[in-house]
């Protein structure tokens, strides 16, 4: 017995081998740790994963220096308690107001596993035809911030509001992951005071979300 979820809404999917098939291929390509086994990462952990990439490295030395790439000027200081950790079980916070959904995906045994096989059932504003995650995320201030998303290893790439640009991209294998499989997608982007939505794709299919944290930064 499996369940498609779309955005936060299930539809229950019983019998047939085309299911059981799909369960059983997660079920052999994913780790068994569940989302609340795996925990959070520390925003220490996160800078020294965004140091190990050129591009995150670049946006981590211009916050470092308190300018934005491309458009030096003064940059405001985000209160220093935001710090949003989102999963499956807990997906909204109220302040700041941030959420996640996720779009196209399996649920089998306890975990959250995104398959390709869920495109047909998804509306992607995107184009991507991919099951996706996407993060909304309330700025309270004009800063840079720390944005993660936890998840087993694959290639993927987040992209910065709908038909925005891709803010970063990670081939196959390149995300940090600790001896368990469990993978930090992490960048650092500078972010304008108001609302924001992240959508966190990958071509590698199935993998796990595990959680979304955007921490601000210093």
């Amino acid at each position: 017995m499996l369940r498609w979820i779309y955005g936060r809404t299930m539809i229950l999917l019983i019998g047939g081998l085309g299911v059981l098939a799909l369960a059983a291929q997660a079920d052999s390509a994913q780790p068994p740790l569940l989302a609340q086994q795996v925990g959070r990462p520390s925003k220490a952990d996160l800078l020294t994963h965004c140091q190990q990439r050129p591009t995150c490295r670049a946006k981590l030395d211009a916050a470092q220096k308190g300018q934005r790439l491309a458009i030096p000027r003064p940059m405001d200081q985000a209160p220093s308690t935001v710090s949003v950790y989102l999963t499956p079980l807990n997906w909204k916070v109220l302040s700041p107001y941030s959420d996640v959904e996720l779009h196209g995906v399996v649920y089998a045994d306890g975990r959250h596993i995104l398959h390709h096989a869920g495109y047909n059932l998804i509306l992607d504003i995107n184009g991507e035809h991919k099951p996706f995650v996407r993060m909304n995320f309330t700025a309270p201030a004009s800063a840079f911030y720390v944005i993660n998303v936890r998840a087993s290893s694959a290639a993927a790439k987040l992209r910065h509001h709908s038909g925005g640009p891709i803010i970063e991209q990670w081939a196959s294998g390149s995300a940090p992951c600790s001896a368990g499989g469990i993978c930090d997608y992490v960048t650092i982007e500078y972010l304008q005071q108001g609302s924001h939505k992240f959508y966190f794709y990958s071509t590698t299919h199935p993998y796990t979300f595990y959680s979304a944290s955007i921490e601000s930064y210093p």
